[in-house]
């Protein structure tokens, strides 16, 4: 039995007389199929109890379609308490809460594409690899959507232009689906909270989400907005997490320019909000936040920066721009990390921005530093050492020469890496007691490195260690970057792997490894990927060994890493051999 009211065609949305729209009307077509005329002949108050009673005499199975453009309350009550052994499938748009759900969403990719395939055969159309990706990231893998699509190229439409009508919120498909449903929550909180999700082209938390909707002070009213927008399967949810399939992400754009106040407010807010979480990563590295948070949420501050561009805004960009390269470097994308750099840098000169140019310098020097640019990083340090000094900033100072420091270090220029270092200490004298602690641990940290390419283990390890003491891996709240602390744990896990104490570092090197996989530079990280594939083949743990190694060399190959790259290589390559 079905209770659709419209169906959708390749030629548009075509009305259907709607047949089944109260429980009368269930039981009449039950009458016609178990052969009970009785049913139909008896009086309306007697037909349920004889319905009970032909169900309850034999195994019968209910199939009822589109349950959500029903609005009986018996009927709902008489499926709620159906006689054994009688089962129901219903199939609505709308949460309800009877026995067991299965929500239903888009399906796997691999599936989607099958569908396609016979789609498209069964209509004398051809695809394309390329075109049945796009058909799928359009469609979110939803199969009416499929088939619609498919259906409108086999009536002449173009591929191009099929995805163009996709992504409007006003094609027939995106009005099939949702207008009822967004129809019966406009001027609600529901209403706010779908149109904030809009704005967000990847899942956002519950609070993200609540803030930007308006609702942050009222929790009820959002957690009430949330339940309703589920209930009308508007929204997926992942843990605290909620997101928008493709049409309804479309859709909810339009919606969004119909209603062009709402939007001001909500779009005021989705940028402060974002702005709020970049501002704290504007500063040096061991005082900003771990990359966790970015991990998470940095593909809306790349939303952002999108957004920043195309309003011709780009002091907004610089804001953001060192929050949005920590991102890129958590997540390993340094090429678009190194375009960002070389963007701000540029802004930052067009705007004469002096600190924002100072910053950007200053990470874009580590970044091809790491790549092995000496030369271009060697400029870059001194322009932003320059402007630090005239500014002035003994934080900053001192961070840039770490930074000349650890770039002489990796050329071989040990005397020239001792005195940045130097001079890096001589600076901390200018800053205030509390920030000093942690300015001096970051250039022992460096300090460490130097002894330890010069084969000074002891005097390495004690810079370590006093390292540790203070960036330490165990401190709740800390005023300083966790990554440092892991960075310390990790080269005093080196030193150890160095003189040989390899049951000891083995375990350092594995906790290294798993918490810079939640917060940490994806560079380092292969780093130390390196560096514990090394001591697990010294153990004799080939398979482990080559795991790492086999991480680490993808992680280099695509930041170019050159130092790290041509180590892992060397390791996959003598271990692979040497695994049958």
């Amino acid at each position: 039995m079905s209770a659709k009211r419209t169906l959708l065609t390749a030629g548009g949305i075509q009305q259907r007389r709607q047949a089944f729209t109260t429980l009368d009307d269930l039981f009449r077509e039950l009458a016609t199929v178990l052969e009970q005329p009785s049913i139909l002949q008896a009086a309306p108050a007697e037909r349920r109890g004889l319905v009970e009673r032909a169900l309850s005499a034999q195994r019968t199975l209910l199939i009822i379609d589109n349950l959500e453009t029903v609005d009986d309350e018996e009927l709902l009550s008489f499926l709620r308490e159906l006689p054994d052994p009688t089962k129901a499938i219903i199939t609505t748009r709308h949460r309800i809460d009877i026995a067991y759900a299965i929500r239903l969403t888009g399906m796997p990719q691999a599936d989607a594409l099958k569908l396609m395939a016979v789609e498209a055969q069964a209509k004398g159309i051809t695809l394309t690899p390329a075109e049945m990706g796009d058909l799928e990231r359009r469609t979110g893998g939803v199969p009416l959507a499929i088939q619609w699509s498919i259906g409108l190229m086999s009536l002449g439409h173009s591929v191009e232009g099929v995805l163009r009508r996709l992504g409007s919120g006003q094609s027939d498909i995106a009005r099939f689906c949702f207008a009822e449903s967004v129809a019966s929550i406009r001027g609600r909180d529901a209403h706010r909270l779908l149109l904030a999700l809009a704005l967000f082209e990847r899942s956002v938390s519950r609070a993200m989400l609540g803030e930007v909707a308006g609702l942050g002070a009222d929790p009820v009213g959002r957690d009430d907005g949330l339940a309703e927008l589920l209930r009308l399967s508007l929204v997926n949810q992942k843990a605290d997490r909620f997101t928008l399939l493709p049409l309804t992400h479309a859709f909810a754009r339009d919606e969004l320019i119909q209603h062009p106040e709402l939007a001001r407010e909500l779009r005021e807010r989705w940028l402060a909000r974002l702005v709020a979480l970049a501002v704290p990563y504007n500063a040096v590295h061991w005082q900003q936040p771990d990359r966790s948070l970015l991990r998470r949420e940095g593909e809306h501050v790349e939303t952002l920066a999108l957004w920043a561009e195309a309003q011709e805004r780009p002091e907004l960009l610089l804001q953001i721009a060192p929050a949005l390269s920590g991102y890129y470097d958590a997540v390993g994308r340094w090429r678009d990390m190194v375009d960002l750099d070389q963007k701000s840098i540029e802004y930052a000169r067009l705007l004469d921005r002096r600190a924002d140019l100072r910053n950007g310098l200053n990470w874009w020097g580590w970044t091809i530093g790491q790549q092995g640019r000496y030369a271009e990083a060697e400029q870059a340090f001194a322009e932003a050492y320059a402007i630090a000094i005239t500014t002035p900033d003994p934080v900053w100072q001192s961070e840039i020469l770490v930074n000349m420091a650890q770039l002489a270090r990796r050329q071989g220029q040990i005397d020239l890496a001792r005195q940045r270092c130097a001079e890096a200490l001589q600076i901390v004298q200018q800053v205030d007691a509390a920030q000093q602690r942690f300015i001096r641990a970051d250039i022992v940290i460096e300090q460490g490195k130097i002894a330890r390419d010069c084969g000074d283990l002891a005097e390495a390890e004690q810079h370590f260690q006093a390292a540790r003491d203070v960036f330490q891996i165990t401190q709740e709240n800390p005023g300083f970057n966790l990554e440092r602390a892991w960075g310390a744990y990790s080269h005093f896990a080196h030193i150890k792997h160095q003189r040989g104490s390899l049951d000891e570092a083995a375990p350092m090197y594995r906790e290294s490894v798993e918490a810079l996989r939640e917060l940490g530079s994806r560079a380092y990280l292969a780093t130390v990927l390196v560096r514990f594939a090394t001591l697990e083949e010294q153990r004799g743990n080939r398979q482990e060994a080559l795991g790492y190694a086999r991480e680490a060399l993808e992680l280099s190959r695509t930041m170019g890493l050159v130092p790290e790259q041509d180590q892992a290589a060397d390791l996959v390559a003598r271990l692979s051999g040497a695994t049958p």
